[in-house]
């Protein structure tokens, strides 16, 4: 048995190697993670996933850039002090999302749900339509569980007492509504990916969409911001975000605005 899993092993790993060299064509790894054209066309000749991860960390090294995934190869890196552990915020348009839903195609829906509720991956995955209630003062989503990365399954939050009531928009109400009638179902998750497909989707999406350094963790630290700039409290966008007050303040809203400056100077305007 020892040696059929010994042989197995080198046959997947000669495999691997092979379709990494060809996606290479004889470059390096490093120099190819610079361009991100090149990352895209290596994310597609079907390398998988943990390949995708190491360019998208060997880019950001690269950059000097900080890179935040939930992906356990770049998390190591970081318990061992190879990458910033400081979030940063990455601001993308209208345009740049509507690039990324495209890319997306069946998981358009579940982009939607991060940019719209600040919620994680491993929570948006685990969402069902009737999670998503109308009521006399709007629409909203109830998070309280979220997807196991091994077994995939759905479990509590690992924050105990982080189950929360989101706002939603009534476009997206409807447009869970409408796949929930597509698949027939309202029982079932909205979506069947799992969490590295999501993110290997993601990575090559958001490439095309010309954002850098742009991961599914950004969503929430985009939302934070605007919440922030909304005039909405701290406490309650700890309380969307499913987080503490002291992490929103010291993770998501530590960035420098330069919108902050202007309005400070506008004071001593003639």
């Amino acid at each position: 048995q020892l040696a059929v899993k010994d042989s197995t092993r080198r046959h997947y790993r000669g495999t691997y190697n092979a379709h990494l060299a060809d996606a290479l064509g004889g470059r390096k790894l490093e120099d190819v993670c610079r361009d991100p054209g090149a990352v895209e066309a290596l994310a597609q000749c079907g390398v998988g996933s943990v390949i995708l991860t190491l360019c998208c960390g060997l880019a950001a090294w690269a950059r000097r850039e900080d890179l935040i995934t939930d992906n356990r190869l770049v998390r190591s890196g970081m318990r061992h002090g190879s990458v910033n552990r400081v979030r940063q915020h990455r601001p993308y348009t209208a345009e740049q999302l509507a690039v990324i839903k495209r890319q997306m195609r069946d998981d358009a829906l579940t982009v939607d749900i991060l940019a719209v509720t600040g919620c994680r991956i491993s929570e948006a995955l685990a969402l069902r339509p009737a999670d998503f209630t109308s009521g006399p003062d709007g629409y909203s989503v109830r998070i309280e569980r979220q997807v196991d990365r091994q077994t995939r399954r759905d479990v509590e939050l690992k924050v105990a007492g982080k189950a929360r009531t989101v706002p939603v928009p009534a476009s997206l109400y409807r447009a869970v509504a409408e796949q929930a009638l597509r698949a027939g179902s309202g029982s079932g998750r909205l979506t069947r990916t799992s969490y590295g497909t999501f993110q290997s989707r993601l990575s090559v999406a958001v490439v095309r969409a010309g954002l850098t350094g742009f991961v599914a963790h950004n969503f929430r630290h985009a939302r934070a911001v605007e919440l922030d700039r909304l005039g909405v409290p701290v406490a309650d966008i700890a309380r969307i975000l499913g987080d503490t007050v002291k992490t929103v303040m010291e993770v998501y809203l530590n960035h420098h605005s330069a919108d902050a400056d202007a309005l400070i100077r506008s004071q001593w305007a003639a």
